[in-house]
């Protein structure tokens, strides 16, 4: 929100802020809303429900073409049912993560755009549609690398179109030649960026190349929390698991997995049948694919098996569970088109094989159901952070230093009246510089920590002036700046 605010005001950021490969496309949409309705949480994230709703129809007219109205069915609902792990995506404002969804099944399907395009050249008409497919490409690298194994997995069904087509050498070097400029067309706001990154400043970097690859001993690591990541892309999360009393926010950040009862343990193995189901699907896709050459099924179907072979090879998984879990975005919405493949795959094997393969599906989507319903039984995880918030503004505060990864939030809550330093991943630089040079700043911390009388912070030293307020869980204080001179300064 902060960014489409920034927009607003006449700022155009390429990227966000501190991270150069989530490109800004969903954020100008975002300030058109708000341009139109005003601003708010709700209309936000009304873009990112939009943009999933979009997909959750592309992955449903692309089932209908490869599988039939019986996979679309299958495809629609269990796209429509989605996750808890994409709930917490696709409701909230745009994040870019929802994009990496859509770009996925767009990239299957533009493998048989490139296919039909190349049968026709030369013709201006094969030539606009390779640039189109291009310039499709490129903006969905601008705006999110996390479509990158899906992206691998169109190039892979072009290569098979060529090798297998044979479209002659004047449509290749020409349809490679509009493809190539489509994707440069497309990436233009990235390659600007390059060019000029002061222009377009996005703060600082710390992250590790996608690109760099990981030494042996983390590939290990990468594979098996690549392995245990992906069942959240089916019915759920064990470590997001809703313990009564435990916000969604909170179970998202735990590193272990939680005491789980028999019925949550039944529920975790039955989620991982599901998932046995749609890589065998996948499996067995891109199998048939390879033998009626038909390079869309042998990309649809390679496509968890990119994924997988990435998250083990990159550096920036650095072994890590929940950096392997973000990674396999891109499928939220391959998952379902591949489930729905899955029924059509199981008539081959008989009647009793169909009915296994409906009945593992159909659990999961309900199970999915029931946790996504038991979110709305939880307590407001925001409830103290939108307390903290209005006595904020009402004490006229306006930047404020609070040392979480939640502070952010306080951000939208306030309507853009605080400014927040976390102290931990502020990509803002032109927020930092702002509260450095501030004469007055409120710090924010837990109720269990004491709020110093003085203390060094934001390359300057502070005093407490006035005594500390209490709300909710938190206590804050306003504290004002001591400059050499200062009656209180030693």
């Amino acid at each position: 929100m902060r960014i489409s605010r920034a927009i607003l005001g006449g700022e155009r950021p390429i990227f966000w802020w501190g991270q150069s490969y989530l490109g800004t496309l969903g954020n100008y949409v975002t300030a058109g809303v708000f341009g139109l309705v005003g601003e708010s949480i709700p209309a936000a994230a009304l873009v990112s429900l939009a943009v999933w709703g979009v997909g959750v129809g592309l992955a449903t007219a692309l089932a209908l073409r490869l599988f039939g109205a019986r996979g679309a069915w299958w495809t629609a609902a269990l796209a429509a049912i989605g996750t808890p792990y994409a709930n917490h995506y696709v409701t909230q404002p745009y994040s870019s993560y929802e994009t990496a969804a859509v770009m996925g099944v767009l990239s299957v399907a533009a493998v048989d755009w490139t296919e039909t395009a190349l049968s026709r050249f030369p013709s201006p008409r094969a030539a606009r549609r390779c640039a189109a497919i291009g310039a499709m490409l490129g903006v969905g690298w601008w705006t999110t690398r996390l479509f990158a194994p899906v992206l691998l997995a169109w190039a892979l069904g072009t290569v098979l179109v060529v090798a297998w087509r044979r479209p002659g050498v004047r449509a290749m070097v020409a349809g490679g030649a509009c493809l190539v400029a489509g994707f440069v067309a497309g990436d233009v706001p990235e390659l600007l960026y390059r060019a000029d990154p002061a222009a377009y400043a996005v703060g600082v970097e710390r992250l590790v190349p996608l690109s760099d690859v990981a030494p042996m001993a983390v590939t290990l690591a990468n594979t098996r929390e690549g392995l245990l990541s992906l069942p959240a892309y089916v019915a759920g999360d064990p470590r997001s698991r809703l313990p009564e009393g435990i916000s969604f926010a909170e179970s998202l950040g735990r590193s272990r997995v939680p005491p789980a009862s028999t019925f949550a343990r039944i529920a975790d193995a039955w989620a991982v049948a599901a998932l046995l189901v749609v890589v065998t699907a996948a499996a067995l896709l891109a199998v048939r694919g390879w033998q009626e050459r038909r390079p869309i099924l042998v990309a649809l179907g390679a496509t968890p098996f990119i994924h997988l072979a990435l998250i083990v090879l990159s550096a920036a998984t650095s072994g890590g569970y929940f950096e392997a879990r973000r990674y396999w975005f891109a499928l939220l919405l391959i998952v379902p088109l591949l489930a729905g493949g899955a029924v059509i795959a199981a008539d081959r094997f008989g009647a009793r094989a169909r009915q296994v393969v409906c009945l593992v599906l159909a659990v999961a989507g309900a199970w999915s159901v029931l946790s996504q319903a038991r979110m709305l039984l939880l307590p407001d995880e925001l409830a103290a952070h939108r307390a903290l918030a209005q006595d904020l503004v009402a004490e006229h505060v306006r930047y404020v230093v609070m040392p979480t990864w939640t502070a952010s939030v306080l951000d939208p809550l306030s309507g853009g009246e605080l400014a927040v330093v976390t102290l931990v991943d502020d990509r803002n630089p032109a927020v930092v510089e702002a509260a450095r040079a501030a004469e007055s700043v409120a710090v924010v911390a837990g109720t269990e920590r004491a709020l110093p009388e003085d203390t060094e912070l934001l390359g300057g030293r502070f005093a407490r002036d006035g005594a500390p307020r209490h709300v909710e869980r938190w206590s804050w204080a306003r504290y004002r700046r001591v400059r050499a001179g200062d009656p209180s300064h030693d």
